[in-house]
């Protein structure tokens, strides 16, 4: 579970137990909701133990219970979906594979590096280029407050 819920009447349990004792009990229940083991308890936090854990407990399978239910409406709507994504039509299904695949083809595939490299010569024009706007990008950076 990732919250705890305490309820402000649990105030009665604690209110004989130091403020060493609450916390060390708070903690208890935290490591307890989070991953189920909680640490020994050596002090009079041990007695309102196991009010706290049945609490715990209850909250836990109120969770699960409402996470199944989510679940549960999650798929019938998907399975709604999926019925109406059936119905469409084969033609409009050949539609979409047509325009998606025009899409596609007027996309230019970018070079690798070592392609562009292998097509054309490099000069040290090119490596100059390369620096100054390199400089440029990291003054930006600079003036930007990025550095």
């Amino acid at each position: 579970m990732k919250y705890l819920k305490v309820f402000t009447d649990f105030t009665i349990d604690i209110e004989s137990l130091s403020f060493e004792e609450r916390g060390r009990l708070f903690t208890a229940m935290l490591e307890y909701a989070g991953n189920g083991s909680a640490p020994p308890l050596p002090g009079n936090e041990r007695y309102v133990w196991g009010t706290a854990k049945k609490q715990i407990d209850a909250q836990l399978k109120s969770y699960e219970s409402k996470c199944e239910s989510v679940d549960r409406a999650r798929g019938h709507r998907n399975q709604k979906k999926i019925s109406e994504i059936n119905m469409k039509s084969r033609e409009e299904q050949e539609q979409e594979q047509e325009q998606e695949q025009k899409k596609n083809s007027n996309k230019r595939k970018p070079l690798s590096r070592k392609r562009e490299f292998d097509q054309r010569s490099v000069t040290n024009d090119d490596f100059k280029d390369l620096f100054l706007d390199l400089n440029e990008q990291e003054q930006k950076y600079i003036d930007e407050g990025k550095i």
